[in-house]
Parts: C-alpha cells; structure tokens; sequence
C-alpha cells in the first residue's frame, strides 16, 4: 500500500505540471537530446567545461596500442547489460608523470608526481603499474640496470623515502630502447585511500660493474624520466586498473524502433548519431563518433493497458493535460578514450549514454 500511495502521489504530480517534452516536434526533440549528452558526459566525468588539451597528442605506448584499433568506425557500439552502472566505470587510466612542484632530484634520484581529480580517487585500484623508458646503450653491456621506485612520504626537507619495488632489466644496444614496467599497486593505492598525502614517487637507476655498486647520479642517463616537451613521447606514465563497484539494476521493457522519416505517432525509438567532432570536442580520443538514438512520440492511455494501476494514471491525468512522457526505458555505454583535465588519458565505460528502449512512463 505505501508503494500504490508513492505511485499515486507522483503521478498526481506529473499529471499536474504536464509533460513538456511531449509537446516537441521530432527535430526539436533530436536538438535537445543532442544538448542533454553533452550536459551529461561533462556532469558524470565530474568536469566543469570541456577540457583544454592545446599541444597534446595522442601518444604511442604500449598500454594504448590495442585501445586505439578498437575505436574503428565499426566498433563505435554500445555494450548490452542487464546491470547497468551508476556511475561512470573507469577500466584504465594513463597518467603523465608531472614534475615535483618543490624539487627535480634527490641523492641520484628523480623526482615524478601525479594528479587525479576527487572523482577518479573515488575508484578501488586493481592493477598499477609505472612505466618507464629504457635507453639503449651504444654497445653491448651485460650488466643489468637496477630500477627502483620509492615512495615520497613526505615533502619535508629532506623527504622521508621508502622503498617500494626493485627490477632488474637488461639494455638493449643501438639506437632504440625500450619500455619497462614496475608494479606500484600498493603505493597507489595508498595515495587513492588518503588523497591528502603527496602523490610523488622517486626513481633511482643504478648498475653493478665488478662487485661495486654505482649510484647513478643521473639516472636520466639509464632511464627517461623527464617530463619535458622534447621528451613528450617517453615521458613516464602510470597505468592504473580501477573498478567502480556502484551498479544499478535496469529491467526489460518492449518498444518500437522507427527510422527518422517514419510517420508513427506512437512512442518510438529514433535513430540519432553524436559526433564529437561536430561538438569541437578534441579531448575526446576515441570514439569520434557513436549511435545515441532518441525517444519520441506520443502516449495514449489505450497503450498503457499492459501496465499496473492504469485506472490511476488515468485518474491523474485527465482530459486536457499532456499524460505519461515518452521516454528511455533502457540504456547502455559506451566506451571511451579522453584527456581529461589534468591531461590524463582515462579509458572506461560511460553509463546511459545510448538508448535501447523507449517507452511511456
């Protein structure tokens, strides 16, 4: 009973303001439908505006290579799910090493730091990993480079340092290098439990040559960790796998599905792409496209029959008012590849950004 006296309750309300969208022609229905995704992929990427991403370019690192042949044209299509998430899932992120915002180098060690905005910090880290790039040797060398990774605990003068992984990895010899990369999962995923602390790690590289240990006091000569411009394409990242465990259930609905010039006055789904380049939205790597679709259409009482406690929609919605909208009964994601505003590249999936189902409610 104080289910039926909600339901009563909001209907009375719908019935008393009308449905708006009701009264939009199709073309004006496609505009607004336009407007509201961009509106909603800046609300659920927790972002004011659109990023500003002048001077970046999409880079070509390994954790990349096989993202990028997946946002073809024909893979622009949204995953089906009975559970479909609240909020946005973020499966990868790619964060650029930054510089420390108080010193470059400590004791033969270089200084990165990173930035995540509150609403990535909100995920759980599965995976972490720092990549780093390898410079080649001009000759043969059979002594491996000792690479590790501390975590920076504080930015006191000094900084109390710990150590949180050590590998070890042969050169290659030429004119290439190539990338390696260490395991931080439990330094990240301390700085995701306690945002506050600085989020700065310190590298260190060092090579074993006849029994002594030789501290390299530049490690930028074994391994790149400047962040510079003319070192943009082997500048160090971390890859992060984080899992957003907030999920909703969506229930199956029928509904009719209508090309754009059909003449059914009935509630329909219509077909509907979204360009990003249209929106002028480069941050947005992949897809540039996607098929979105819109509802639109009217709403006879006689096509609610199927539904429970008609009698009182019809109760609440008398004679002269607009009745039960035409709207989303069931959404899906998409996937997406885009800087955001601290110029990290997140890859995941965006919840209801694709209509499935339309349907009179």
């Amino acid at each position: 009973m104080a289910e039926l006296g909600l339901l009563i309750g909001v209907l009375l309300f719908v019935g008393a303001i009308g449905c708006p969208s009701c009264f939009l022609a199709r073309s004006q229905q496609r505009e607004l439908s336009l407007r509201q995704i961009k509106e909603q992929i800046l609300e659920t990427l927790g972002l004011q505006e659109a990023p500003n991403i002048t001077g970046r370019h999409r880079p070509n690192i390994p954790p990349l290579e096989g993202l990028y042949d997946q946002f073809q044209f024909q893979a622009d299509q949204a995953h089906q799910k009975e559970e479909e998430e609240a909020e946005l899932a973020v499966d990868k992120v790619i964060a650029f090493g930054q510089p420390h915002p108080k010193m470059r180098h400590l004791k033969g060690k270089e200084l990165l730091n990173f930035k995540f905005s509150e609403k990535m910090l909100e995920n759980r880290i599965v995976n972490a990993y720092l990549w780093l790039f390898l410079r080649a040797t001009p000759r043969e060398d059979p002594h491996p480079i000792e690479i590790t990774v501390f975590k920076v605990a504080s930015d006191d003068e000094p900084p109390t340092l710990t150590e949180i992984n050590t590998i070890k990895e042969a050169r290659t010899w030429g004119s290439k290098g190539h990338w390696v990369k260490i395991d931080v999962k439990p330094l990240v995923s301390e700085w995701f439990k306690m945002p506050g602390e600085p989020m700065s790690l310190a590298v260190q590289a060092s090579i074993k040559d006849q029994g002594k240990d030789e501290l390299s006091a530049l490690t930028q000569r074994l391994v790149v960790t400047s962040t510079r411009n003319e070192a943009s394409s082997f500048v160090p990242f971390l890859e992060l796998h984080v899992a957003n465990t907030k999920k909703q259930r969506t229930k199956r609905t029928i509904g009719l599905n209508c090309p754009e010039n059909s003449e059914e006055r009935r509630c329909c789904r219509y077909p509907l792409t979204v360009d990003f380049e249209e929106f002028g939205w480069d941050w947005i790597i992949a897809p540039k496209r996607y098929e979105a679709n819109y509802c639109s259409g009217e709403c006879p009482y006689v096509f609610l029959q199927q539904h429970p406690h008609t009698h009182i929609v019809h109760l609440a919605n008398p004679s002269g008012t607009s009745g039960p909208c035409c709207a989303p009964r069931k959404l899906s994601s998409i996937s997406m590849l885009y800087f955001d505003q601290n110029s990290n590249i997140i890859y995941g999936l965006l919840p209801g950004m694709v209509v499935d189902r339309c349907g009179c409610s």
